[in-house]
């Protein structure tokens, strides 16, 4: 019985000696906040304003190998892409969309579908290390509006409908 513990502990330390060639942590920073408004300030992410944009319609895309693809992961914390929240020391609701992160292009391009008549998009590009994904600059319809090096803060834009 001891030689059987013996031989289970060591087999357990050279399986664990491999542990550095794995990170230790994965992280993934490629995402956008936006907080919805219509001319008279309303918050149209609000789900008891009775103005508010209907979150059925929103939809998130991203380009993959050239051809446009709708958000789809049932196995994800978002599965079409974004998700609606408060924070607390905010009045507005804001909407979080995860950016199309793709290595095979330089910029992946992520289509936020507001309505059949309203769609932005985005572009980002990345830093790719062992570690993890950062996003680097963003830009909305073609305009450079975040960059990581003159931000002190994460990606977050007020849109008016």
């Amino acid at each position: 019985m001891k030689n059987l513990l013996l031989i289970i502990l060591s087999s357990f330390f050279v399986a664990c000696s491999t542990i550095d060639d794995v990170p230790l942590c994965y992280n993934i920073s490629a995402n956008v906040d936006f907080s919805v408004i219509n001319a008279q300030n309303e918050d149209l992410l609000n789900p008891s304003n009775p103005n508010r944009l209907p979150v059925s319609g929103i939809k998130i895309f991203f380009v993959v190998n050239g051809k446009s693809q709708e958000v789809s992961n049932p196995m994800a914390d978002n599965p079409s892409g974004f998700r609606i929240y408060k924070r607390d020391d905010e009045a507005r609701y804001r909407i979080g969309i995860s950016l199309n992160h793709a290595e095979t292009v330089e910029k992946p391009i992520t289509y936020i579908q507001w309505s059949n008549a309203d769609i932005d998009t985005l572009e980002a590009s990345f830093e790719r290390n062992p570690c993890g994904i950062a996003q680097q600059v963003i830009w909305l319809n073609g305009k450079k509006v975040w960059e990581a090096r003159s931000s002190t803060s994460s990606p977050y834009f007020v849109k008016q409908m």
